[in-house]
C-alpha cells in the first residue's frame, strides 16, 4: 500500500498513529513534512516537492539497526544508479562529497508487544539549499520511480543474510581512513561495522567495540 499526502505534519508520525490498522509494508510519502524530524529530534526541514520524504513501516521483528542498514545502503545502490558515490555515516546518515544528503529515522513500536518498526527515510533530491540529487544528475528524476527502487532494493537487503549486507556496508563506510577523538581510548581509526549492532574501532593498542547508536561524529578530524 501506498499513501501520499500533499501536506502532513509526519509521515512517521502518521504510521505511529495508525499502526494498528495500517498493513505490513505500508509505504507514505509527504511532499511537504511541517514537523520533520530527524535523530535526538533534529529538525528536517524540507522545501516542498523538492525531495523525496517518506516512511515505510514493516511488522517483521528484527532489530532496528538492521533496518537502518539496509535502507542505508539500498539507499547507496540507487544513488549509484545514477553516477553518484555516496557512504554511509554511522549510524543513520548518506554522505556524498563530504555533506549530507540523506537521513534515515528508524523507530520500533512496543505496546503490549511489539506493534512494528518505522523508518523513514529523507533523500535530498532538487533541495537548492543542501547537496541534492540534482546537482550531480542532469535528468528528471521521479520521485515516486525512485522510491519504489529503494524500497524494492531495501526488501530484498532485509531477506539476505546479513552479515553479507554488512560486508558491503564496510566497503562504503564514511570511516574508512579517518581518526576519531573518542574519550577515554584518545584517537581511533575504524575497522568495522559488526552484524551485532557494533562498530570495532582501533586505537593502536587494542580494538575497541561500542554500540552503533552511541557514535557520534561531531568532533571527527583528520583523514589517517
Amino acid at each position: 500500500m501506498i499513501i501520499t499526502f500533499e501536506e502532513i505534519d509526519s509521515t512517521n508520525s502518521y504510521i505511529e498513529r495508525n499502526i494498528q490498522t495500517l498493513p505490513d509494508h505500508t509505504l507514505v510519502r509527504a511532499l511537504y513534512q511541517r514537523f520533520g524530524h530527524g535523530r535526538r529530534d533534529h529538525i528536517w526541514d524540507s522545501p516542498k516537492g523538492e525531495n523525496l520524504l517518506f516512511s515505510i513501516l514493516l511488522k517483521s521483528p528484527k532489530r532496528p539497526f538492521v533496518y537502518t542498514m539496509c535502507a542505508a545502503y539500498a539507499i547507496v545502490l540507487a544513488l549509484r544508479d545514477y553516477h553518484i558515490a555516496a557512504s554511509i555515516k554511522f549510524p543513520n546518515d548518506i554522505y556524498v562529497d563530504d555533506q549530507k544528503i540523506c537521513g534515515i529515522l528508524t523507530t520500533a513500536l512496543y505496546e503490549n508487544g511489539y506493534q512494528g518498526t518505522i523508518v523513514g527515510i529523507g533523500l535530498n533530491v532538487y533541495d537548492r539549499l543542501h547537496v541534492s540529487m540534482s546537482d550531480y544528475v542532469d535528468e528528471e528524476i521521479d520521485l515516486e520511480k525512485l522510491m519504489l527502487s529503494i524500497d524494492e532494493t531495501f526488501q530484498k537487503l532485509c531477506r539476505q543474510d546479513f552479515d553479507q549486507v554488512v560486508a558491503h556496508i564496510n566497503q562504503c563506510s564514511y570511516l574508512q581512513g579517518k581518526i576519531l577523538p573518542y574519550a577515554p581510548y584518545g584517537n581511533v581509526s575504524f575497522d568495522c561495522l559488526n552484524s551485532d549492532g557494533t562498530v570495532s574501532l582501533n586505537n593502536g593498542t587494542k580494538v575497541i567495540k561500542i554500540p552503533l547508536n552511541e557514535i557520534n561524529l561531531g568532533n571527527m578530524t583528520q583523514k589517517l
